[in-house]
């Protein structure tokens, strides 16, 4: 696994995590285009409710 992209509903956050110390500028791109095609955009609205 070269890099991973998460969505924390929780946070409302994204985040990227790189396991390899270099990239390609192309390739993080389509990591970040494939993850906004297959990933819905929109949080998961949660009851703050205990």
């Amino acid at each position: 696994m070269i890099a991973e992209i998460f969505r924390d509903d929780t946070e409302k956050s994204r985040t990227i995590r790189i396991f390899k110390e270099n990239i390609s500028l192309e390739l993080m791109e389509e990591c970040i285009q494939t993850f906004k095609k297959e990933i819905p955009w929109e949080f998961i609205e949660y009851d703050e409710t205990d």
